[in-house]
């Protein structure tokens, strides 16, 4: 088995591209990360970094207690990443108070995948453009609450993670996977709880053949006709082969 993976990203409209706080990793056995920094956070960016970093190179076990234990690392990179003798007066309250992320990590092994999820950023698993899994939400009302986060601030992880969602599945040649974080994903969700198979065949086709261009062009159109929330965004595409 073969992964081809292309990643396509854009900064919120308005902002710089250094302001754009998600973040994606792929390891060297099959390991992808992506995380969503919440912009309430400080530095989230850094944060969302060092969690798919922290990933890829050393995924937990899928249950609360070890992902507890594995977050300790992307905290302390986190945390040291910070002057924190030198802060402004202005950021040293909102450093003090931490930062927050989203993750879904997936690891596909011998025509087999496992994921796990804290957050709104998902998953979807296509094959011959019909939708077979999204995870881990299912339905676009799902998008309209807040979402669990992993917290800097370690005291705050428990009630988040005991929402920690884990899934496995097979993949066969051909199969589309498809990792996207909330707006975007929130719009697809739409379309594929339309009803209409052919709409979401069309659109599954259209983001199989995307390049950095189509992917910039498609989220201004749909920010201009009022379809996405003006958001980060990053969609990476996995092809097995």
């Amino acid at each position: 088995m073969r992964l081809v993976v292309h990643v396509f990203s854009a900064q919120k409209d308005g902002n710089q591209p250094e302001q754009y706080e998600d973040a994606w990793a792929r390891g060297s056995h099959g390991e992808m990360a992506m995380s969503d920094g919440a912009t309430e956070g400080y530095n989230a960016a850094r944060f969302a970094r060092a969690i798919v970093k922290a990933f890829v190179e050393a995924p937990p076990q899928s249950t609360p207690g070890a992902v507890a234990a594995w977050l300790k690392g992307p905290i302390q990179t986190w945390h040291k990443g910070i002057d924190w003798a030198n802060l402004p007066w202005n950021a040293q309250a909102k450093a003090e108070r931490g930062s927050m992320a989203t993750l879904l990590g997936i690891i596909f092994q011998d025509w087999k995948w496992n994921a796990l999820a804290i957050g709104d950023i998902c998953l979807f698993h296509t094959r011959q453009y019909a939708m077979l899994q999204t995870f881990p939400l299912t339905r676009p009302e799902e998008f309209g609450y807040t979402p669990s986060l992993l917290y800097t601030k370690a005291e705050r992880n428990a009630k988040s993670l005991a929402n920690l969602k884990v899934i496995s599945g097979q993949c066969q040649l051909g199969d589309m996977f498809l990792v996207i974080s909330d707006a975007l994903a929130a719009w697809l969700m739409n379309i594929v709880a339309s009803g209409d198979p052919k709409k979401a065949q069309r659109f599954l086709e259209m983001l199989a053949g995307l390049n950095q261009k189509r992917f910039h062009r498609l989220i201004k159109s749909l920010l201009a006709a009022g379809l996405l929330k003006n958001d980060d965004v990053t969609l990476a595409r996995i092809f097995v082969v």
